[in-house]
């Protein structure tokens, strides 16, 4: 299943960025800053991340 999380803003140690993410299962697919509709594959989920973080492969190293 693929999901498209959109408008959110991603954060990497090197920037923070307004990003649209593309997944495919659990793999990170593709980042651009905006994907046009014939980029999207069909029955992808949207999710609108307005106003969101995104920190992909955040792992906390406390537990």
């Amino acid at each position: 299943m693929s999901i498209l999380i959109k408008n959110g803003v991603l954060v990497t140690a090197e920037e923070m960025a307004e990003k649209d993410i593309l997944l495919e299962g659990e793999k990170i697919i593709a980042i651009k800053d905006e994907f046009l509709s014939k980029e999207i594959p069909e029955k992808t989920k949207i999710i609108d991340a307005d106003g969101n973080y995104i920190l992909p492969g955040i792992i906390d190293a406390h537990t």
